[in-house]
């Protein structure tokens, strides 16, 4: 038997947090906690070609090549946190780092399927350079 499938997932995620940080000299370090919002749709498309199957008896099946396709969207709310500091080398340029995780929870309002339910991490870094004022 052989078959092949295609897949896809896109996915939209916007985020509202708030900030509270505490300077120490030149460095200052941050939490960040708030909320999500997702929405997605996936699905599957799967091809699987026709086959023949020999009984122990000796008679034949042939089944034909079929087609089938799943879909879901999903939406829902979630929380995030997160913490991270920066480090002030000069009045004007700076290194940071953060990491943070969310919830991507939801589902499609369909029972049984179309749920979601992850964690998603995240570590950033980088600089910052003033300009101006």
């Amino acid at each position: 038997m052989s078959y092949n499938f295609n897949s896809f997932l896109e996915p939209h995620l916007f985020t509202g947090a708030g900030k509270i940080g505490v300077p120490i000299g030149p460095v200052r370090i941050y939490g960040r906690a708030g909320f999500n919002y997702h929405r997605a749709e996936s699905g599957t498309t799967q091809h699987v070609d026709e086959f023949t199957t020999t009984n122990a008896d000796g008679t034949t099946t042939i089944t034909p090549a079929s087609d089938s396709t799943v879909e879901a969207k999903t939406s829902g709310w979630g929380w995030l946190v997160g913490a991270g500091m920066e480090a002030w080398l000069t009045p004007g340029f700076a290194f940071y780092g953060e990491a943070g995780a969310l919830a991507i929870k939801g589902d499609s309002g369909v029972v049984e399927q179309g749920q979601i339910d992850n964690r998603l991490l995240s570590v950033t870094a980088g600089i910052k350079i003033q300009i101006g004022r």
